[in-house]
């Protein structure tokens, strides 16, 4: 089994999900997370990309006691 995180946008928005989807496909990067793949519904797009558990950078921030200068 493989967790993926998906991202969803408007229909409106599927030229920058496009654009984000190849950027992402393009990188291969320990710190940057891998892209599964991309899918259109009839209301809205979607990006599926590597899970990363332990929530997001800015809870991880705050949780180290940590901030920006």
């Amino acid at each position: 089994i493989e967790y993926v995180a998906a991202k969803k946008a408007p229909k409106d928005q599927h030229a920058k999900i496009m654009k984000e989807a190849t950027y992402l496909n393009s990188v291969t990067h320990p710190n940057i997370v891998r892209f599964v793949t991309c899918a259109n519904t009839d209301t809205a797009n979607w990006v599926l990309m590597e899970f990363c558990g332990g929530g997001n950078l800015d809870s991880i921030i705050q949780g180290e006691g940590m901030g920006f200068p």
